[in-house]
């Protein structure tokens, strides 16, 4: 199937919104504008093997100084402009020569290049124009084609410009279809954020410690954290692995989301977060699947523009494609990564982490915690054991801080904060710190003795 077919059949069967579809490039009329400008260079006796010994004569004369015959002498170069009275682009064919030179002949062979009579130019630093046949101005107040004496870095020389309508309709085209994606882009960053945000609330409300004394408060609060560990873990849009680091495809996006559904119902998380918590989980899904699907547009839309400038440039030899990549962007700004940025900023910190409050020493929690005076926590019992082993140095950094580390130093604040979010965990750690000072007072426990 031509991908022609296949982007239409995309975006009528994948279940998009209306606005977005209304949105989406324009790619049939894009391929009937590209017919137009086919005409238009072969009326102008530019077709597209004219075209590509000027490139390749342009290629050798930049890279050694030689060239095709006549072709050698004369610069060719084709550019995007904005317009001075509207901002679409204005495409114009360039030939530069010397400020004495008359086109060689080569060029007088080709009808856009004869029609524009070398001894119209005047020298002077101002532009001086004269008629020349090429349809439609696509730019008012702007002349048709013209015929400049200039100065520059390098001397003085003339440059013969030919606009060509035809490719202004389908720039003019095009840039309008890039406008309609970014302000859609725009529309649904906004209704995501506002979504995001009440999904926040939500979250802090089910979660927040002050509400969270019962039983099953508590269990939604761990069952909320393993949700968020399973999530982070998956990596469902964006990955940080060496082998695979930077933003999914669409295609895996959807099997890792749907992996990450898979093991919520297996692990019956959404039985243990109650009415309210379901709701919120409901609306995180909901949240990841509008991305999931705005992903696939983009990158259906990313490679309508790539497969249509590609076919600009196969069948006209104007390769606009490095010319538009200079006046404009080459894809609309990725949507899904800037609402996961605000998942993970806004939501997965909602509920703390048990991974970002471990002691660096023993990997557990770190109850109750000591804050040296380098800024580095550990666990009290990490600490007790290097001030009696002597080691004055901090683990992370080496400073000579741990000698005198008092009660001082014991970080409230954060010991509250555990406390209050890791209820199982600190007092687990609590148990754990008493057993070792039993240890330290009386000795490891022996075997019980079995009278007979």
């Amino acid at each position: 199937m031509k991908f022609g077919h296949n982007y239409v059949s995309t975006l009528e069967n994948e279940g998009f919104p209306s606005q977005w579809v209304r949105s989406a490039i324009s790619y049939r009329q894009l391929k009937k504008c590209i017919k137009r400008v086919q005409s238009e260079l072969l009326s102008l006796g530019l077709s597209p093997d004219v075209l590509n010994r000027f490139w390749l004569a342009e290629d050798a004369r930049l890279t050694d100084g030689e060239g095709d015959g006549g072709l050698a002498r004369v610069g060719f170069a084709y550019s995007l402009r904005e317009c001075k009275s509207s901002s679409s682009l204005r495409p114009v064919l360039t030939f530069a020569m010397g400020p004495d030179d008359k086109p060689p002949r080569e060029l007088l062979r080709y009808p856009a290049i004869a029609h524009t009579d070398s001894s119209s130019i005047r020298s002077n630093s101002t532009s001086s124009s004269t008629s020349s046949s090429g349809g439609n101005n696509p730019c008012p107040g702007e002349s048709d084609s013209s015929c400049t004496t200039k100065t520059d870095a390098d001397g003085p020389y003339q440059s013969i410009e030919i606009p060509l309508s035809s490719d202004s309709e389908f720039f003019r085209l095009l840039k309008a279809g890039l406008s309609n994606l970014e302000d859609l882009q725009a529309h649904e960053k906004k209704d995501l954020d506002n979504q995001v945000a009440l999904l926040r609330q939500s979250i802090v409300e089910v979660t927040s410690p002050t509400t969270t004394t019962k039983k099953t408060d508590q269990a939604a609060i761990y069952a909320w954290r393993e949700v968020f560990r399973i999530y982070m873990e998956m990596q469902v849009f964006f990955s940080t692995g060496e082998a695979d680091c930077g933003e999914r495809s669409s295609e895996v996006a959807r099997q890792r989301l749907e992996a990450f559904q898979t093991q919520l119902v297996k692990e019956q998380h959404a039985k243990k977060l109650g009415r309210s918590g379901r709701r919120a989980l409901e609306m995180f899904m909901h949240i990841n699947l509008t991305v999931l699907q705005n992903l696939k547009f983009q990158e259906i839309n990313g490679m309508a523009l790539s497969k249509i400038l590609k076919k600009f440039d196969k069948q006209t030899a104007l390769h606009a494609r490095s010319a538009f990549t200079r006046t404009g962007p080459l894809s609309v700004n990725s949507l899904s990564r800037t609402v996961c940025q605000a998942i993970s900023e806004q939501i997965l910190v909602v509920v703390p982490q048990l991974d970002d409050y471990l002691c660096p020493v023993c990997f557990t929690i770190s109850f109750k915690p000591v804050r040296l005076k380098c800024a580095h926590v550990f666990c009290i019992r990490c600490l007790v054991v290097m001030q009696r082993a002597q080691q004055n140095h901090c683990p992370m950094c080496r400073a000579e801080v741990v000698m005198e580390a008092t009660s001082k130093n014991l970080d409230q604040k954060l010991l509250t904060f555990l406390q209050s979010s890791f209820p199982k965990e600190t007092k687990a750690k609590q148990r754990e710190n008493e057993r070792a000072a039993m240890v330290d007072i009386y000795g490891e426990p022996t075997e019980v003795c079995n009278m007979m």
